[in-house]
């Protein structure tokens, strides 16, 4: 499935950007005297890979103490995103990645799009659960659980050379739901890391779909799901009777 190309289907896409004190506020906001590409930052750099995004709903999820969703998800233009995206703040706090998970599943369960997706752009810090009061027998991977259940893309997209830590191949699954980007450095570094995350979006895994589309539908309960059912047998005919023999001579005389 493709989240970067103009195919007509519906999509819904909700971002999650850590603004936890994992990400100093340095790192969340580029400074306004540097250079825009010498220095894009996670604000920024989210903006680029929106931009690419294309017939798509979207929203945002801020990883903080605790998360909170910052724009809601419907359609936007690419002028009103970017101003809805200036506008977060630098939250800090404790790394509340269930709280946002739990949020961003909130937000897709409403919504009817055919292709749903989390992105989540993390430090790949552990995160914690004293932020929020919620059930206690789940963890940031019971939800990730519960999203690809439910038809969800979730790839990670870590910096600070976190991206393939123990914590965040046991919560991704897959080496192919991890991207490690590159939020701060040259024009050049920061245009092939984001050539590579439009990659990873142009060809994206979702746990719904099957080689050559997305899988059937189940069949009704309670129907024969064979679409050949067998003929009903035949009825068996009699045999014709059989002519009576003639009687000795004289009978009936």
């Amino acid at each position: 499935g493709s989240l970067t190309r103009r195919n007509g289907e519906s999509k819904a896409v909700v971002l999650i950007l850590d603004g936890s004190s994992s990400v100093t506020g340095s790192k969340w906001r580029k400074n306004s005297q540097q250079n825009y590409f010498s220095r894009a930052k996670l604000k920024d750099y989210v903006g680029m890979v929106a931009d690419s995004i294309q017939d798509a709903k979207l929203g945002v999820v801020s990883i903080g103490c605790p998360s909170k969703k910052s724009i809601p998800l419907r359609e936007y233009t690419p002028r009103d995103f970017s101003r809805e995206l200036g506008k977060l703040a630098y939250l800090g706090g404790k790394t509340d990645l269930y709280g946002a998970l739990s949020i961003a599943r909130d937000m897709l369960e409403i919504d009817r799009s055919k292709w749903k997706a989390v992105l989540i752009f993390s430090s790949g810090q552990r995160g914690i659960r004293s932020c929020i009061i919620g059930n206690l027998r789940e963890d940031e991977s019971t939800v990730i659980e519960k999203l690809r259940e439910d038809g969800v893309a979730t790839p990670f997209f870590t910096f600070e050379g976190n991206g393939y830590s123990s914590y965040i191949r046991s919560l991704a699954g897959s080496d192919d739901y991890v991207v490690d980007i590159v939020i701060a450095g040259s024009h050049s570094e920061i245009t092939r890391s984001l050539n590579e995350v439009e990659r990873k979006l142009d060809n994206l895994n979702f746990p719904n779909m099957v080689p050559g589309g997305p899988a059937p539908p189940p069949p009704p309960r309670g129907i024969n799901p064979a679409p050949n059912p067998p003929p009903p047998a035949r009825k068996p005919v009699a045999p014709p009777p059989r002519p009576r023999a003639p009687g000795p001579a004289g009978c009936g005389q």
